[in-house]
């Protein structure tokens, strides 16, 4: 789904390509997403995605992971410093990248709980770079707890879950809500 610019395409490659592209104008955005047909409760949930911006980060707001609304929006934004905005949606956990964030070298993680928005953390060690990939993956856990990988390494570690003995984003999203895996740029 666009609202500006070229429709989203499959690039003949190997393994394929799928190319979003937005317009150039503030606001104009490009999404692709899956019927929202997964309940976190029935998980537990897996979104991998490997991404990469073609064009200059300079000017452009990412999202990669889960979340409720299948319309044409960015689920989860940060417009400036580190504030976390649900672009009308109520419950949506992932990766953000955004060019107005406080480092806006780096992806953030974030979780939308029934439209309780939690903090953005900063994840260190792995920068974007225009037109070179990196391989996402958001897990939800049956209780709505989020973990976060990067080309394969655990990363934004908060809170330990005593169940798993694994750490994560505790209670990053609500786990009865139909949710679908979303990639989404601005």
């Amino acid at each position: 789904t666009t609202n500006s610019g070229t429709a989203s395409t499959l690039v003949a490659q190997e393994g394929g390509l799928f190319t979003l592209i937005s317009g150039a104008s503030s606001g104009n955005n490009s999404l692709a997403y899956a019927d929202s047909n997964f309940k976190v409760s029935h998980g537990p949930l897996v979104m991998e995605a490997r991404v990469a911006s073609h064009t200059a980060l300079t000017t452009r707001r990412m999202f990669v992971g889960w979340g409720d609304l299948n319309t044409l929006n960015t689920p989860l934004t940060i417009d400036s410093a580190v504030t976390v905005s649900a672009d009308a949606t109520a419950n949506a956990v992932g990766f953000i990248f955004s060019s107005t964030a406080t480092n806006a070298a780096n992806w953030y993680i974030a979780g939308d709980k029934a439209a309780a928005v939690t903090a953005a953390t900063l994840v260190k060690g792995f920068p974007l770079a225009a037109d070179v990939f990196q391989t996402l993956r958001v897990e939800i856990s049956q209780d709505g707890t989020a973990y976060f990988f990067i080309n394969g390494n655990q990363v934004g570690l908060q809170s330990l879950n005593t169940s798993t003995g694994q750490t994560g984003l505790l209670n990053a999203v609500a786990t009865t809500p139909l949710l679908s895996p979303q990639i989404a740029i601005e």
